[in-house]
């Protein structure tokens, strides 16, 4: 059987796709994904037994490694200090002459207000991602088609109307519910173009209870599967902290992940470490607040790790925090890959009080939850673990039995 996956992300960090296409290769399946075109990766890669195809997006051209040993030798450092200020100002030419001007600070207050232009924009890219789906994949004439999201719909849908090729459609969250920063007719179109589209699809997945009945409740569609996000069993021996704790916030730094709280509140926690793995549009917002109330001893940046390692560095920790915001009714209903990674390295996990982060944390008696809009109590809930030796060791005990019985990939 050929299958054909579409995704409109880069794949580089989508685990979930990854881990699916990988299965149904072992399946003795053919298995091509079409994916954005990336920086970082070639346009065409095999990967654990299937084919990826990066045809989306602009072409970049191919960077030579950047070395910074000439910036660290001595004798070359007072340059790059001189073109590192530079760098803050742009020149700026007019009838006036010639001047540099500072470059304005990144808007992060604006960042995530409504801008109808940018709506129209990728509502128009979208539209153009599934024409070149569309394309490629009925020169490929699959089998199966399987969608990621709602943004590949159009194209899986026109190619089994075409070819009656079968198709499955995983909504990996509620696409027109991710973001409060858009506008009504944004929101509309998109929950008209999933009503329109998703009845269509021969098999419905998504990742958690709570998305699958409120999809059943909106498109009266007949039945869906949950496959949640249970990453490969994996097993590290775990490092004990005794003097300073250590805790961990790994993925995208972004506005309404709670990651500006969970970062105050350690002014309230002492002994322990909270390091911040990764990379994200308020990366700059948060250096801010850890300078304003003087956190530098206590919280730090790490950069992101492959996500075939993601688990095994997690596994150095003793604490993984989950402090989204339910500004929105995706992040309400969210189960995200953090947890299952946190569970699988054997992590106590600390989370928002939210349905579905609930529903694994508290039944299972692997950590705590919390009001996300109060650093208090994220520090309340976090000392609780972090200063009572078994309570600790008695959550990172059954999370990771929890992710050798029941959550993990293979099972």
């Amino acid at each position: 059987m050929k299958v054909l996956i579409l995704l409109t992300n880069d794949l580089r960090i989508d685990s979930r796709v990854k881990r699916i296409a990988k299965t149904l290769s072992l399946s003795n399946c053919e298995v091509i994904v079409l994916a954005k075109r990336s920086e970082f990766e070639a346009d065409f890669q095999k990967i654990d037994g299937y084919t990826v195809k990066r045809i989306i997006g602009p072409v970049f051209k191919k960077k030579k490694k950047k070395s910074d040993k000439l910036e660290k030798t001595w004798f070359l450092k007072p340059f790059f200090t001189l073109k590192k200020k530079l760098d803050q100002y742009k020149l700026k030419i007019n009838s006036s002459g010639i001047k540099f001007e500072k470059i304005r600070p990144f808007d992060y207050e604006n960042l995530y207000k409504i801008n109808e232009i940018e709506e129209e924009t990728f509502i128009q890219e979208v539209n153009e991602q599934n024409k070149i789906f569309k394309e490629e994949g009925l020169k490929l004439n699959p089998d199966l088609v399987y969608c990621n999201d709602l943004d590949t719909l159009i194209a899986g849908v026109e190619i089994k109307n075409k070819i009656n090729s079968k198709l499955i459609y995983d909504a990996h969250e509620i696409f027109n519910e991710q973001f409060t920063n858009k506008s009504k007719k944004w929101k509309g179109y998109f929950y008209n173009l999933e009503k329109s589209l998703i009845n269509f699809a021969d098999e419905i997945i998504t990742v958690n209870e709570s998305i699958g009945k409120e999809l059943m409740k909106r498109y009266k569609i007949k039945a869906y599967t949950v496959l949640a996000n249970c990453v490969n069993y994996e097993q590290y021996k775990k490092i004990e902290h005794k003097k300073i704790k250590q805790i961990l916030y790994h993925g995208r730094f972004e506005a309404n992940r709670g990651i500006e709280e969970l970062i105050i509140a350690m002014r309230y926690i002492n002994n322990a470490r909270l390091i911040l793995r990764g990379e994200g549009l308020i990366k700059e917002k948060l250096k801010k607040i850890i300078k304003d109330y003087k956190l530098n001893q206590k919280v730090f940046f790490k950069d992101l790790v492959k996500s075939d390692l993601v688990v095994k560095e997690a596994s150095k920790f003793d604490l993984g925090v989950i402090a989204y915001t339910p500004n929105c009714l995706n992040n309400y209903l969210c189960s995200p890959n953090k947890m299952f990674e946190y569970i699988m390295a054997g992590l106590c996990v600390c989370s928002s009080d939210l349905p579905e982060l609930r529903n694994y944390i508290v039944n299972n008696q692997i950590g705590e939850v919390f009001d996300p809009y109060k650093p208090k109590d994220i520090a309340e809930k976090l000392n609780k673990v972090l200063n009572n030796e078994d309570i600790l060791n008695k959550y990172k005990n059954n999370a990771r039995k929890l992710a050798m019985e029941k959550l993990n990939w293979e099972i």
